[in-house]
């Protein structure tokens, strides 16, 4: 797809009878070129925030413990952080490092560091305007985390051996008022999944007042092919009076911008400001087919992972928020499982509720592989005699 026409979003917003919206006109990209020009260059080459108050972390955590850092208290917020993970193995420490954040006394993070940054099992560098991970392993966020009165970074180790973390966090003042809200950052995953009968996996329900601003979807593919097409479906506010969703998709790889009509490669993987195609499979298929439709594999066996944070088409919402992606994939042999994880970006009011609780479980089981996955299908298919 690299040398080939790139996809795009549409989606509109409905604001309240009365709002003043002024309406697009061609000759707007004439009359503020130099300000687009100026905004896409930013967008491209995100600065770094270096003012403010700097704090940092730099030492080993034991298995099973974790380590604090208490930023000041009163008005502030997170402006930058930054994570990088030594461990002999790597990929576990990926998924078994958490961070936990807690803002004026609620928890309003709990993930993985790895699925967190969409890198899941080995690092993969990417740049997009709020998260960048570098060849390093170095793994930047520049999303904004206000607070009112006080907040605390958490990271916890669930591996069996010690991981060594260097953190480093930049604050500010921040004038917090009824309009302010926290960041959240959620996590969740499960078992593999047959390929039918297709579902609705849900990626966070949540009650209260907020706006939704990103997400990544994180599959395991035991086979070569294709192992996506299922629609997502975000429900706000009414939509759960009349049973149906604001924003209806039309597949997975439409909503992470990348739709190519063919299986991808790793020659697909992109990072753009606001989509990411951060990996693509890559490992070898004893069943592979060596070419498909004029490409060599291999495809996309092994870890898949898409991302898409969003700015002017943030979804926001009063009462109550949904958001579900149906599991279909294309793969429709009885051994096609495949295996999911799901994290969430949101802001939220302060008591906000949602679904999606800590999985200290998960976090500390061995990082799953495709070998994994097929020992798991033969086991279920083996118990229902097929």
């Amino acid at each position: 797809m690299a040398d080939t026409s790139f996809y795009y979003i549409i989606n509109y917003r409905a604001y309240e009878e009365g709002t003043k919206v002024e309406t697009f006109k061609p000759e707007f990209l004439t009359k503020y070129k130099n300000v687009l020009t100026e905004v896409g260059n930013e967008l491209l080459n995100p600065g770094m925030f270096e003012g403010g108050n700097a704090f940092s972390i730099d030492e080993s955590i034991p298995s099973g413990e974790s380590t604090v850092l208490k930023l000041p208290n009163g008005n502030n917020a997170v402006r930058h952080l930054e994570f990088q993970l030594g461990a002999d193995n790597l990929p576990q420490a990926l998924r078994s490092t958490v961070l936990e954040a807690t803002f004026d006394d609620e928890r309003t993070i709990w993930c993985p560091l790895g699925d967190f940054f969409a890198n899941v099992n080995t690092v993969d560098p990417y740049k997009m305007w709020e998260r960048e991970v570098k060849t390093d392993g170095t793994m930047i966020c520049r999303w904004m985390m206000p607070y009112k009165e006080n907040a605390e970074l958490r990271l916890i180790n669930f591996a069996e051996e010690p991981v060594h973390v260097n953190v480093k966090v930049n604050t500010s003042e921040w004038n917090w008022d009824d309009t302010s809200l926290h960041f959240h950052a959620n996590w969740w995953t499960d078992m593999p999944y047959a390929p039918r009968p297709v579902f609705d996996l849900n990626f966070i329900e949540i009650k209260g007042r907020g706006i939704h601003v990103g997400d990544n979807l994180i599959v395991l593919n035991s086979h070569w092919s294709w192992w996506g097409e299922g629609d997502e479906k975000i429900y706000v506010d009414e939509d759960f009076d009349r049973s149906f969703p604001s924003h209806f998709g039309t597949g997975t790889e439409d909503y992470y911008g990348w739709a190519a009509g063919q299986v991808p490669t790793r020659d697909d993987e992109f990072s753009t400001p606001f989509l990411g195609n951060i990996r693509v499979g890559g490992l070898s298929h004893p069943s592979e087919a060596k070419q498909h439709a004029g490409r060599s594999g291999p495809f996309t066996h092994g870890y898949n992972i898409c991302t898409r944070t969003r700015s002017l088409d943030a979804t926001p919402f009063r009462t109550r928020f949904k958001f579900d992606m149906e599991a279909f994939n294309m793969i429709s042999a009885p051994d096609a499982f495949l295996q999911y994880s799901l994290v969430t970006f949101w802001y939220g009011q302060p008591g906000a509720e949602h679904n999606r609780k800590p999985m200290p479980e998960q976090a500390s089981a061995p990082v799953p592989q495709a070998e994994d996955v097929v020992t798991f299908a033969r086991q279920q298919l083996n118990e229902k005699g097929k």
